[in-house]
Parts: structure tokens; C-alpha cells; sequence
């Protein structure tokens, strides 16, 4: 006999497709920013309020109805958008949308397999949404509130968890519906605590019952209800990778006052910032109502003219075959055509589409730029808050790329095992690869939003974007050096020959001098660095004697990290331009390059490892600091 048999699905996928799935809080950022724009938004606000750990992500889009909250955000994989062709929406929904709202509904929607709002998850315990469609007699205003922990329990079937809904009617208050569905949620889940027996589960159980009964009500009432049309996610009781978000650091070693976090970066970055049309969604953020990003705040994002203004610029577009075309503009003012072809590299079939680049670069060095010193030094700022290449489709921002620990075309790894022969730096560099839905469709994200799926599309279009920078480098950037001619029938070539051996003196010099240097400062500098992290370790600031050689150790590190700066300065980079160096001391040149690179990086991360110490100590002990201060 045949019987049949059918999946039935357990709630934990949700779990599992949402909190464990999305890579960290600002990539489930980015999801909610993406729904908004599909809502046709113009404009997004990002609020967080660290008293409540309550996080607002509002927008002025056009709203959900309520059989749209329950019968499609409640639906996961729904296909309301799902297929859906460029140029066609809803006319229904899009009622009251403006002209220029139905403009953008015609664009090919960013979310399509229906999963991504479950990112919300990985942001906090709760999420509450609030939104409002229509207008006049039309308007429908609707609540939803659900608590995410009941799908970590391994029992419940996904149908069997109930969430509470409600359709809010002109003259109610959405504020007490909004107290009520948590009572009417912590009524509902009193008849279910049977279900919760292991440890784990009466664990999650007693942290849902507090957060409905005591935490989400708090945060409620702090909560700002709008009637305008748009939908708010209202995050209750954050996870702890929010308030990270908001975070900004200091980097003294830099001389840098303020450095946003990655979480930061993520409003700043959203829509692409480099080409002249407006941005799909105008993002602000504020913490505790003080104004973080947007008009006001004091990070400033790149812009459209700072190509202008920094010292290369390249602009390069790659077709469908793999021939890349465009213009270089070298030391603002150098115009150079640039014409190759990279087709070798679209083998199996690959085909990740045209795309097109734009990059800006400043040296690392003030000698090696053209730039006045200010300007050298404001670039040298934005590009330790902001520098990296961006990736961006359709003009919204493909995470991770542009992230700091994101250099996915290896800019770094090669520039360690050869500085003089691969020009390019990530953290000197800013600019985006401009990527569309048509064109790189085969480009396709990770459902976990941590970059592309590395298919042979992908592979085809990263060893097209190394290749093209190894290029460049090696044709425009890295100085040729010239053989030494001989001419002994002219003073020109005496005369030049002389220039010749003095400038290899000079060289060699120079080139002995930076050895020595880098053994001893690397063995110095470490053991300084290990001694005031030993001394910190080996006492508690809480007398006045040690609350001294603290403060000694903080201008020791000062006092290093300045020293560090200026033996880097003394440390050489550049290959001889007037002669080539000979064979025997290529393999000498090539080890100091990577002996060089090692010391500035690993000194760096022991001095920026310093500075959190140090921070944290004057942290945890402030007070006692300013109470002794206060007594003498």
C-alpha cells in the first residue's frame, strides 16, 4: 500500500534562517534598509535609545496594509515579490504612492526570496511593527509584535507559535494596544510554559516572561508613534552587537579623534556616495537624540569631488568580453588612456557581466604625494575612518564589501610580499565597483549577506579586478628604473655617470641605515610595548603612587607611538629610480620590504592593543582618579 508523506516544518528554521543565518547586527541593518527602499521610502531614521536598549528603524515609505502585515510579511518565501518584472507593482498598494514613489516602485525590488526581514531577528529579543498605510478615510494603521526566542525552542512546529496583531482604529492610541499585546502575548504564553522542561528551555522561558512583562512594556512607552504613512521596526531589548554599532573609536596612535565603527560606516556607506545622482534613501542616525549621522552630525562621507581633489584617480569600465577601458588621472594631472583585454580569464563559461570602477588614491607617505600638507592630512583622516573599495548594485551597497578586514582583491596581502612592486594599499584607496541587476545578475549574495557566492562567475570577476590592478601598477604607478648608459664620448654622459654613483651611494646609504634601524626599533619598541602591558597587568590603580606610574604610562605611550611614526619615516620604500639594482641585492631589498611591512603592521596592532588597555583602565578607575585628584 502507498501513503504519502508531506515536510512539516519546525519553528526553529526561523531561527536558523534569520539570527544564525545574518553575518552581525549592521548586515541585518542593511536588510531593513533595503526593505524600505522596496517600500518606495525616501527617507530612513535610525534611532536607539540606550536607557530602553530600544532600536528604531523607521521610514516614510508607503506603509503595509493589515492583510499585507499578516498574510505576507507573516509569510516566509512569500512571492509578493518574488519574479516580479522591472516596471510593475501593485496599483492597489500603490494607491496613494506620489509620482515619484511609482518611479522608483518600477525598479526591480531588492528583496525577492522573501527571508530577509527575518534579519531583524539578529538584532535584539523583540521586534514591534508599527505601520500605516493610506490616507483619508483609507487609512489603515496596523501593530504586530513578536518575541523571537519561542523559535530556539525545538518543539513548536512553526504554525504553532501565535503572535499577536492588531488593526488600530482611528480614535484608539497605538501606544496602549501596543502595552496590551504584550499582556494579551504574556496570557497566551502562560498555557504553553509546559511545553518548556530542559534547562535551556526554562532559561528562554523566564527571559520571554520578564521582557513582556517588565522590559518590552518599559521600552514601549518611550517608543514614538507617527501617523504619517512609512513602517517602524521598534527592536526591543537589543543584542549587544547594537550598541556596538554606535560606538565610535579613538585612535591616538593616529592622531584621529574620532573613528566611526563598522556599524557607522554601514548608514554612511548605504547608498553609493560617488556619482553625482542622488542617493535610492537618505539614512540618519541618532543615539539618545544626539544626531550621529546626517545633516549635523561631524563624520563626513565621501562625495563626488574628492576624486578631484586626491592625487589618482582611475576610472575604468570592463564589458561583458573582459576588455577594460577608461582614463587614469595620475598626480591630478597626468590624462591617460587605458585600453586592455583580461578575456583569458572568462574560462568555463564564466560570465560575471560589465561593471564599471572608480577609485581615488593618496600615497602613504606626505613625501610621495602631490597634495599641500592640510589636504594630505584631511585625506590621510577620512581614509583611516572611511577608505576601502565599496562594491555597490543597482547603487546600494553589497555587504561586506568596503569593510576594513574585507580586502578581497588581496591589495595587502601583495604589497607585503612586494611594496616596491604592487603600488596599491586598501586602506589608501576609496571608490566603489559599480555593479547593476541586469548586467552581474550571476553575481549572486550569499543568503547570509557576507558577499557573493563564490561560483565561477565570481572567481571570473575577481582574478579580472587583480589582474587589473597588478597592471596598473606595474605600467603606471611603479617607477621604471632606468639602466645606467654608458657614454664616454660627451661631459652629458661623465656627468651622468656621476649623478649615477652618487645617487647609488645615497641609496645604499640610505638602504643600510633603514636595516639597522628596523632590527633595533623592532626589538625596542616591542619591549617597550611588553613592559607597560606587564606593568599594567601587575597592579590595581587604587593608590596614589601607582595612579602615577599610570599616568607615566600613559605619556610613555604617547611619547611611542610618536616615536613609531618617525622610525617609519626613516624606513625606505622606494626602489632606486636611476638604476637597476643588481642581481645579488634583489633577494637583500625584497626581505627588508616584507621585514618592513611585518614591523608596521604587527607594531601597530601591539600599540593600537595599548591604547584599549589603557583606555580600559582609565575606565574602570576614573573615579578614584578624580577622588584622589580632589583630596591633594
Amino acid at each position: 500500500m502507498i501513503n504519502k508523506a508531506h515536510f512539516s516544518t519546525k519553528a526553529r528554521v526561523v531561527d536558523l534562517l534569520g539570527r544564525e543565518q545574518i553575518a552581525d547586527a549592521p548586515t541585518a541593518i542593511t536588510e531593513l534598509l533595503k526593505n524600505a527602499i522596496d517600500a518606495a521610502a525616501e527617507n530612513v531614521e535610525v534611532r536607539y535609545n540606550t536607557k530602553t536598549r530600544c532600536l528604531e528603524i523607521e521610514d516614510d515609505g508607503l506603509g503595509m496594509r493589515f492583510d499585507d502585515l499578516k498574510s505576507k510579511w507573516m509569510v516566509l518565501a512569500t512571492d509578493s515579490k518574488h519574479g516580479q518584472a522591472e516596471g510593475s507593482y501593485n496599483e492597489e498598494w500603490a494607491k496613494y504612492a506620489t509620482s515619484e514613489q511609482k518611479e522608483k516602485l518600477r525598479k526591480k525590488p531588492l528583496g525577492e526570496k522573501g527571508i530577509g526581514r527575518l534579519a531583524v531577528a539578529a538584532l535584539g529579543n523583540g521586534t514591534l511593527v508599527w505601520t500605516r498605510w493610506g490616507k483619508g478615510k483609507d487609512i489603515q494603521r496596523s501593530l504586530l509584535l513578536v518575541h523571537w526566542h519561542f523559535f530556539r525552542h525545538s518543539a513548536f512546529l512553526l504554525d504553532e507559535i501565535k503572535f499577536p496583531i492588531a488593526e488600530v482604529k482611528k480614535n484608539e492610541d497605538p501606544k496602549q494596544i501596543a502595552t496590551q499585546l504584550c499582556k494579551d502575548f504574556a496570557e497566551w504564553f502562560k498555557e504553553k510554559q509546559d511545553d518548556w522542561t530542559t534547562i535551556d528551555q526554562l532559561t528562554l522561558a523566564a527571559e520571554i516572561k520578564n521582557d513582556l512583562e517588565k522590559i518590552f512594556p518599559k521600552a514601549i512607552e518611550e517608543v514614538e508613534f507617527k501617523n504619517d504613512m512609512g513602517t517602524l521596526f521598534g527592536v526591543l531589548k537589543t543584542a549587544s552587537g547594537v550598541e556596538e554599532i554606535y560606538e565610535i573609536d579613538k585612535d591616538v596612535s593616529a592622531n584621529v579623534e574620532k573613528i566611526p565603527s563598522e556599524g557607522l560606516r554601514t548608514f554612511f556607506g548605504f547608498s553609493n556616495p560617488f556619482l553625482e545622482k542622488e542617493a535610492r534613501l537618505k539614512v540618519s542616525a541618532k543615539k539618545d537624540d544626539k544626531i550621529i549621522y546626517g545633516s549635523g552630525s561631524d563624520f563626513e562621507f565621501w562625495v563626488p569631488d574628492d576624486f578631484k581633489e586626491c592625487d589618482h584617480k582611475i576610472d575604468i569600465e570592463i564589458n561583458g568580453n573582459g576588455f577594460a577601458k577608461g582614463i587614469i588621472t595620475k598626480s591630478k594631472s597626468k590624462i591617460i588612456k587605458y585600453e586592455r583585454s583580461f578575456s583569458h580569464l572568462l574560462d568555463k563559461g564564466a560570465k560575471p557581466g560589465s561593471f564599471k570602477i572608480i577609485l581615488g588614491y593618496v600615497p602613504g607617505t606626505f613625501p610621495a604625494s602631490v597634495l599641500t600638507k592640510p589636504n594630505f592630512d584631511r585625506f590621510t583622516k577620512r581614509l583611516r575612518e572611511y577608505g576601502g573599495l565599496y562594491v555597490y548594485r543597482d547603487g546600494i551597497r553589497v555587504m561586506p564589501y568596503g569593510r576594513f578586514d574585507n580586502d578581497f582583491l588581496s591589495f595587502d596581502e601583495r604589497r607585503a610580499r612586494h611594496a616596491g612592486r604592487h603600488y596599491f594599499a586598501y586602506r589608501r584607496m576609496f571608490g566603489a565597483i559599480l555593479l547593476t541587476s541586469d548586467n552581474n545578475h550571476r553575481l549572486q549574495d550569499k543568503a547570509g549577506r557576507e558577499g557573493f557566492i563564490k561560483n565561477n562567475d565570481y572567481r571570473a570577476f575577481q582574478k579580472i579586478l587583480i589582474d587589473l590592478f597588478i597592471d596598473l601598477a606595474k605600467s603606471h604607478f611603479v617607477e621604471k628604473p632606468q639602466e645606467e648608459k654608458k657614454d664616454t664620448k660627451s661631459n652629458a654622459g661623465a656627468a651622468h655617470r656621476t649623478r649615477v654613483d652618487q645617487e647609488k651611494k645615497d641609496f645604499f646609504e640610505k638602504f643600510n641605515q633603514a636595516k639597522q634601524i628596523l632590527e633595533k626599533e623592532n626589538n625596542k619598541i616591542d619591549k617597550k610595548i611588553k613592559d607597560y602591558i606587564r606593568k599594567i597587568d601587575s597592579y590595581e590603580v587604587k593608590v596614589i603612587q601607582d595612579i602615577r606610574e599610570f599616568e607615566d604610562i600613559e605619556t610613555g605611550y604617547y611619547d611611542l607611538s610618536n616615536h613609531f611614526n618617525e622610525t617609519l619615516d626613516q624606513l625606505i620604500t622606494e626602489e632606486p629610480k636611476s638604476f637597476t639594482l643588481e642581481e645579488r641585492y634583489v633577494l637583500t631589498w625584497d626581505d627588508y620590504l616584507n621585514k618592513r611591512n611585518a614591523f608596521e603592521v604587527n607594531i601597530q596592532k601591539k600599540i593600537n592593543k595599548l591604547a584599549k588597555r589603557i583606555e580600559k583602565v582609565n575606565a574602570e578607575f576614573k573615579e578614584e582618579k578624580e577622588r584622589i585628584i580632589k583630596i591633594e
